[in-house]
């Protein structure tokens, strides 16, 4: 479980986003409600997940929704190709600074750990 949520935060630390159509999103809505209701005890809690849209739903748990996941937008001219590329590489260097913070902020507890103790 721990794991699991490290592996959100850092998702979210590293602004990946999920991708589901509309119906893998109301599959999840409706299975996360079943859960609270009959796993965590909480009614009230799994009412409040049905009544929540999709898109809300999806909003707070990151996701972002596909509109045609089959048609995909192709880039058509060089131009646009070369904006693609440039957005990218512009997206990789973010991803590396959020990366080397994450790293630091790892040294740190290790550290912490390592440190003798009085």
């Amino acid at each position: 479980m721990l794991l699991l949520k490290a592996l959100y935060e850092t998702q979210k630390i590293l602004g990946m986003k999920k991708y589901q159509t509309l119906r893998q999103v109301e599959t999840s809505k409706d299975r996360a409600a079943r859960f609270v209701e009959n796993v965590l005890g909480d009614p009230e809690r799994a009412d409040e997940i049905r009544a929540e849209g999709p898109e809300d739903y999806a909003e707070r748990k990151g996701v972002q929704i596909m509109t045609n996941p089959r048609r995909p937008h192709v880039a058509t001219s060089k131009r646009e190709l070369e904006e693609e590329l440039e957005e990218a590489n512009e997206y990789i260097e973010e991803l590396e600074d959020k990366l080397d913070r994450i790293s630091d902020v790892a040294s740190e507890g290790e550290e912490e750990d390592q440190s003798p103790e009085d």
